[in-house]
């Protein structure tokens, strides 16, 4: 026979005391801090109460590949209007197909704009 340390549980000590739908705490990790990441960090906040959300990013800023890839002349190829968040689009686009650091600039904005970087962990 297996000795136990601890005392038995009661019906009264499993049942929690708090209504059916109160929001549990929890936790999210993301890896990766470039477009997807963002989005995440935008809406996951907003959809889940009591979200605790950590975006680990290898890089020292957001922005994923753009940030990543710096060569002159660097084009995202797809016209900028589809290259951007539905919710929060950029009417000021310099060229139709977006450069790489225009893009990697308007990824830093939406990060500041939603303070994304209160969750990145770089």
């Amino acid at each position: 026979m297996i000795a136990r340390d601890e005392p038995p549980q009661t019906w009264r000590s499993m049942i929690s005391n708090h209504e059916i739908d109160d929001p549990r705490p929890m936790k999210v990790t993301f890896v990766g801090c470039g477009i997807s990441g963002i989005l995440t960090g935008i809406r996951l906040p907003q959809q889940i109460p009591n979200l605790e959300l950590v975006i680990y990013e290898k890089n020292p800023e957001v922005g994923g590949r753009w940030y990543e890839i710096n060569y002159p002349g660097l084009r995202c190829d797809i016209p900028r209007p589809g290259y951007q968040l539905t919710f929060e689009s950029n009417s000021q686009w310099s060229e139709f197909y977006a450069s790489g650091g225009e893009i990697q600039q308007y990824m830093i904005s939406l990060a500041k704009k939603y303070d994304i970087y209160r969750s990145c962990r770089f």
